[in-house]
């Protein structure tokens, strides 16, 4: 900066020396007329000068320009100077985040390590125990049927040897009259459900037929009526082939609790 500004006093001093040798010089060509060569002089010397003041002005900004931004950068290094020592302390506090950061990962990646190898064993204890457990499960499956075996031995043959009476057909008579007492109340529900279920499919399937232009004329009371019925009564049959075969062994376990022998041996 110093430098610069010893460059700019030399050029303003030297500048307005080149331009008066070089108007001497023509003024040296002009010696015949002295009036002529002093006016010139003096307007050499008035140019010169404000030329001279014109720069000095000029240079003079300059150099207040300088001078400002030299106390810029003074000022802009001072702060960096005074905010060094934060800015290495926080450097230093983040190393030491780093460090801790490292150390926790470390030991998040041993414990992961650790808690990986105990769900391994954990899984294998899990299949050896449900292995166990199957067995076990088998074993006392096949148990308990040959306990059902033997109870059901064990019933048949106290009802074979006991001597049947008279309160065991009452009992009978009992059960079969609730059960046919339960068969219509169920049977009646029944009924009343079909019902209305059947008037519902025959508003629903007259409908149908109406959209359709093939089966609208076949649209009347019978055929819808029909039409209803034998979709009841194929949803009916359907059902009792599926409530059939639970139906039966229902039927058989009840006749194994009361065998014929009993009941021909009380009548007779």
């Amino acid at each position: 900066m110093i430098m610069h500004l010893a460059v700019l006093f030399l050029a303003i001093i030297v500048s307005p020396l080149f331009v008066f040798s070089s108007q001497i010089e023509q003024i040296g060509s002009n010696q015949n007329d002295p009036d002529a060569a002093k006016l010139r002089i003096s307007q050499l010397e008035e140019a010169v000068l404000e030329e001279t003041t014109q720069k000095v002005k000029e240079r003079e900004r300059l150099i207040q320009d300088a001078e400002s931004q030299i106390l810029d950068f003074h000022s802009a290094s001072s702060s960096f100077e005074s905010g060094l020592p934060l800015v290495q302390e926080r450097i230093s506090e983040l190393k030491e985040e780093i460090k801790l950061l490292w150390a926790a990962l470390r030991t998040a990646n041993f414990e992961l390590h650790v808690l990986e190898d105990k769900a391994r064993d954990a899984e294998r204890q899990v299949k050896a125990t449900a292995f166990e457990v199957k067995q076990m499960t088998e074993v006392v499956t096949e148990q308990w049927i040959q306990v059902q075996h033997l109870e059901q031995m064990k019933e048949f043959n106290n009802r074979r040897n006991r001597v049947p009476s008279r309160c065991t057909l009452l009992k009978l008579m009992s059960d079969i009259r609730w059960e046919v007492k339960n068969a219509l109340s169920q049977l009646r529900s029944l009924w009343a459900a079909v019902t209305k279920y059947h008037h519902q499919l025959q508003g629903f399937i007259k409908h149908e037929m109406e959209r359709n232009q093939i089966t609208s004329a076949l649209a009347n009371s019978e055929v819808v009526f029909f039409m209803a019925s034998a979709l009841i009564a194929f949803r009916c049959l359907e059902h009792g082939s599926y409530s059939l075969p639970s139906f039966v062994p229902r039927i058989h376990d009840q006749r194994m609790r009361q065998p014929y022998s009993d009941w021909f041996c009380f009548c007779l």
